[in-house]
């Protein structure tokens, strides 16, 4: 999928880490650590710019090495660790991969 004529735009995740750290002092401070691709999403947001989905699909496709704090600045200098289509990396994750089935 494309991301407003992107395509290959990445997504970029945040989670609130279980532990603390300098980019997260505390247990509401969330971090930048995935990328993801766009999987599915409102096919009218584009062709209309009128969305009617509160939600897309994501696929996680890599980790950054290190968590990004704050507004993110540095996730594009990360370098990345594949996840996509590893399940052992994905269990080290505590991750699950989904079955997605594409309507044709």
């Amino acid at each position: 999928e494309n991301y407003f004529g992107l395509r290959d735009g990445k997504v970029v995740i945040g989670v609130i880490p279980r532990e603390r750290s300098p980019q997260s002092p505390d247990e509401t401070t969330s971090v930048f650590r995935y990328f993801a691709q766009i999987v599915a999403k409102d096919q009218e947001i584009e062709a209309k710019g009128v969305c009617h989905m509160d939600a897309c699909v994501l696929r996680i496709t890599t980790k950054m090495e290190q968590d990004v704090g704050g507004d993110g600045g540095g996730c594009g200098k990360q370098v990345e660790m594949i996840l996509g289509n590893n399940p052992d990396a994905l269990k080290r994750e505590k991750l699950r991969q989904l079955k997605v089935a594409s309507k044709e």
